[in-house]
């Protein structure tokens, strides 16, 4: 993790067998940052307050692997077969909206989505080459998208804004403006209750 990719994704089913997933399974990560937030299908850390504390990034990253297996009910996250396997389930991202991002690349492509050339590993690809379906706000509108020629996060930035506006609306350009760092993005941050009860067997 590079030290502007500060923000992390964990796939939330992975937590629990509940639906919704309840708050008390992502409790674990208040222990590494208060900086924790539900985005989604996804379990949110930002981590540029918190590094140097726990001794540098990969340290940081050693324990939150660590840390995300033992919380996941079914044991250690899986992603496939091959090398592919020993790589922790997990996307990174300077924004929250990359992280989910490119967690939900490692996760595979959903079906009835329009492939896309990627030409770089999906831990270090760019924002702009990041496929539509990746951004809920853009998915929403990849007919239209589509149509216009795009498909990915960099051909709809690419497009004039006034126009792009009309046709899919304000609110899907500011999820762009988020997921790029432009607009800062509104989180709920999860906050341990001051009394619970927990079963610890």
């Amino acid at each position: 993790m590079g030290s502007a990719e500060h923000w992390i994704a964990w796939p939330l089913a992975c937590l629990s067998k509940s639906s919704p997933v309840p708050e008390s399974s992502c409790w674990w990560a208040l222990e590494f940052s208060p900086r924790v937030a539900l985005l989604e299908d996804a379990l949110l850390m930002e981590t540029s307050m918190v590094q140097r504390l726990w001794g540098g990034v990969e340290v940081l990253l050693a324990r939150l692997d660590s840390a995300f297996a033992q919380a996941c009910q079914a044991g250690p996250p899986e992603s496939g077969g091959g090398d592919a396997a020993l790589q922790p389930l997990r996307g990174q991202g300077g924004t929250a909206w990359q992280a989910l991002a490119r967690l939900r690349l490692q996760q595979g492509r959903p079906c009835g989505s329009v492939p896309v050339s990627l030409s770089m590993s999906e831990s270090s690809l760019h924002a702009d080459a990041l496929p539509l379906w990746t951004l809920s706000s853009l998915e929403q509108h990849s007919s239209v998208l589509l149509r216009l020629g795009c498909r990915s996060w960099g051909d709809v930035r690419a497009l004039p804004r006034a126009g792009l506006s009309r046709r899919i609306g304000a609110k899907a350009l500011r999820a762009l403006d988020e997921a790029y760092g432009l607009r800062p993005q509104p989180l709920e941050w999860l906050q341990l209750p001051q009394q619970f009860l927990l079963r610890h067997d």
